[in-house]
């Protein structure tokens, strides 16, 4: 299972899905109720063990000479 966490464009947490399966099927869906620019991956018990939560800002950089238009 996998943790999955939605930011927004300024890196906030704006939804979490906890434990999720990978083969979950086509039946499950998650998605936030407002628009996303990243989704994370993580292993499961993450958020918890973290303290991930809705509203959280993330820091990371992004290396944009890698990114293609």
């Amino acid at each position: 299972p996998i943790d999955i966490v939605w930011l927004d464009k300024d890196k906030k947490v704006i939804y979490i899905a906890k434990n999720v399966s990978p083969d979950g099927g086509e039946d499950t869906r998650f998605r936030p109720k407002s628009a996303a620019r990243y989704v994370i991956e993580l292993p499961a018990g993450t958020v918890d063990s973290k303290a991930i939560v809705v509203g959280r800002t993330a820091v990371f950089e992004i290396d944009e000479s890698a990114v293609k238009p």
